[in-house]
This record gives C-alpha cells, structure tokens and sequence, in this order.
C-alpha cells in the first residue's frame, strides 16, 4: 500500500509539501500436518524524512501454531506471538497549515497469546 498527501501550506502560499508513505505486509500459511498449521506475517512500514521528522522504518513480525483436537477437528488451540522482533511503537505526525505535531504513545511490545476455539455450526441439515 502506497499513501501520498499532498499539503498547501497557508503562511507560505509558495510551498507545497508533498508526503508519502509505503507499507508493505506479506503473510504465508502452512499446515504441517492434517491437525497442526502455523502462520507468519511480516509487515514494513516505511516513512521518509520531512522537515525535522526523521525517516521511519518498522519491521513488525507477527506468529501463530494452531492444533486441532477432537475426532471430527472442531476444537483447535493456538498460540500467537505478536512483534516477535518487538520493534512495535506508536507514533503520529499530524500536519496543518502552520505546524507539525509529532506524539509518540506507549504501546504494548512483544506479547504472547494463548486460546482455544471450538466450532458449533453443523452444516446439512
């Protein structure tokens, strides 16, 4: 995904900023055998410098191995690993007319995820 902005800016009607940003996100599923699969995606975020900003790179890789249990696989327990590289943050950079303004929140980093899910639906009736 490609994102451009385009930005006029008021107290200098001769300046024209132009922004962009790319991300990237890839993501690849196998299953190991009939009851295990795993899953892995990678995301790249990439934001080139502007005025003061400094360039931005962001690699997040995110993944997950399911297990299905039970004679007819309807129960399934996995387990989810999120920013496996833990190089997550969260940051904004709001553009005006007159100012930049850049904030940077506190977010959670690598973390782990463990659930179980079963499947009522019954289909042919």
């Amino acid at each position: 995904m490609y994102n451009l902005s385009i930005l006029y800016n008021e107290l200098q009607a001769d300046k024209t900023f132009y922004l962009h940003s790319s991300t990237l996100k890839k993501s690849i599923s196998l299953k190991l055998t009939s009851k295990l699969s795993f899953r892995s995606e990678l995301k790249y975020l990439y934001t080139p410098a502007f005025m003061e900003q400094p360039e931005e790179q962001l690699l997040i890789w995110n993944l997950s191995l399911a297990r299905r249990i039970f004679k007819n696989g309807k129960g399934e327990f996995y387990l989810v690993l999120n920013d496996a590289l833990n190089r997550g943050r969260n940051q904004e950079t709001t553009f005006a007319s007159s100012y930049i303004e850049s904030s940077e929140y506190n977010i959670r980093g690598k973390y782990i995820i463990c659930g179980f899910t079963y499947n009522f639906r019954k289909f042919g009736i």
